[in-house]
């Protein structure tokens, strides 16, 4: 039997450290005597190529001298150059194997490298959509309040119109940031109320605006609340803190403490609030607007009306996420 006799090889060749076959022995396995003969050879040493006591091969010392007696010596240095090339052999597959592993890594690198290109290609276009759509929704409220003479109700459009655009422009700032999830605050207030200054023209005509902003980035989560909230709080100050005569000045200020805390301030050096005023108990739509989205963004809000209005928003720099 092939297998038995193969079996019962391999254990003499492992217990023995080595084994000797020579073509005339009467047990002799009649494929090894078929390879003997095809070379010529008479007398076989065969020593096992090991690897931390598993064997992986075995080399074979031919020899063309019948009953050829192999000496200590030379199976001890057969045995030496067999470990050597066990030990050859295994680093070579084990190197093979790390290069696989390597080549594998890197083509799934690459894979994911190629698929997040994609979905930023994607994200991108979605933010460029976005901010198309609110700009067509803003020439539709333009085109609408051209059908009132009411100067009132066209105010109310033009209103709609600032808070569409106070959003548009958070995509727009995304669509042109690398991080596609966050935008530099401090730049987007100052195209915001740039916007919001040649809207209010006339009121602004005779307005200084100031800013005192520190550069960092928020993520769209916080920064499309922070924009209608700051859209409501400064249109309001264009319109309602000065006189038409009045000069004045309008003052934005951002900074971001070292426990990731933002604070937003609008103030202005106008005719102040009402007496027992109160943003909680407001009618004005402007004002429910800020509560709501202060809340949103776990926003405490303090007013001061000493020296005109000054409205101060704290809140956190990431928001928090309901799942």
């Amino acid at each position: 039997d092939a297998t038995h006799h193969e079996e019962k090889f391999i254990e003499t060749l492992i217990s023995n450290q080595y084994e000797i076959s020579h073509i005339d022995d009467p047990n002799i396995y009649i494929t090894v005597m078929d390879q003997m003969k095809i070379a010529g050879s008479k007398s076989v040493l065969y020593i096992p190529l090991q690897v931390k006591n598993q064997l992986i091969g075995f080399a074979e010392i031919w020899e063309s001298r019948e009953r050829r007696q192999f000496t200590p010596d030379e199976i001890a240095l057969c045995q030496s150059v067999s470990l050597q090339a066990a030990i050859a052999i295994e680093n070579a597959r084990l190197y093979e194997q790390a290069q696989q592993f390597i080549a594998d890594r890197l083509h799934a690198e690459q894979e994911v490298k190629v698929s997040l290109v994609e979905k930023e290609v994607l994200l991108k276009e979605i933010h460029h959509r976005v901010k198309n759509n609110m700009q067509v929704i803003i020439s539709l409220l333009d085109l609408q309040s051209q059908q009132f003479e009411n100067a009132e109700v066209r105010g109310i459009f033009q209103e709609c119109k600032n808070r569409v655009n106070s959003m548009a422009l958070v995509h727009s700032k995304l669509y042109q940031s690398k991080s596609l999830s966050e935008i530099n605050f401090a730049d987007y207030i100052h195209n915001l109320v740039a916007d919001l200054f040649k809207t209010y023209h006339n009121e602004a005509s005779s307005i200084k605006l100031v800013f005192h902003t520190e550069y960092f980035n928020v993520d769209i989560d916080i920064a499309i609340p922070c924009a209608l909230i700051l859209n409501e709080l400064v249109s309001n100050a264009l319109k309602h803190a000065f006189t038409n005569t009045q000069k004045g000045v309008i003052t934005i200020e951002l900074a971001l403490s070292l426990n990731n805390v933002i604070t937003l301030i609008v103030s202005d050096d106008g005719v102040g609030l009402p007496e027992n005023f109160e943003i909680y108990n407001s009618n004005s739509l402007g004002l429910q607007l800020v509560n709501a989205l202060s809340a949103q963004i776990n926003a405490s809000i303090n007013f001061e009306t000493s020296n005109g209005t000054k409205i101060e928003l704290k809140f956190p720099l990431l928001a928090q996420r309901t799942h």
